[in-house]
């Protein structure tokens, strides 16, 4: 029976390509990963943000080369709109938006009088 994992000859401690992008296994308890594996970039911002990736994130590499993980080359980018058109809407979305990615741009009493 052939040797897999860290018992193979070909094992590369766990890092792998995909499409150009380095994916790393053995992350099972990571909110990020799917079936033990997840992709190094997202690991990278994950690790810089101090928390998992949120639905909507995705993580960019600014040279376009997708196994340069290092943090400078990578941008945190969100896929997130508001359904729908209705300007009440989006205001409301925007104010979640500022909340989650820079509340210290909410000046309190606007945040306050459109809630």
């Amino acid at each position: 029976m052939a040797k897999r994992g860290a018992g193979s000859p070909g094992w590369r401690g766990g890092r792998t390509y995909y499409k150009g992008y380095v994916r790393l296994s053995g992350h099972f308890d990571h909110p990020n990963a799917h079936d033990g594996l997840i992709s190094e970039h997202t690991l990278v911002m994950a690790e810089h943000l101090g928390r998992p990736l949120l639905p909507g994130e995705n993580v960019h590499h600014l040279n376009g080369v997708r196994d340069d993980n290092r943090i400078e080359n990578l941008e945190l980018w969100s896929t997130s709109q508001p359904p729908g058109q209705r300007v009440e809407d989006k205001a409301l979305w925007a104010l979640e938006f500022l909340k989650t990615y820079h509340p210290e741009w909410l000046i309190p009493d606007a945040q306050e009088q459109a809630c």
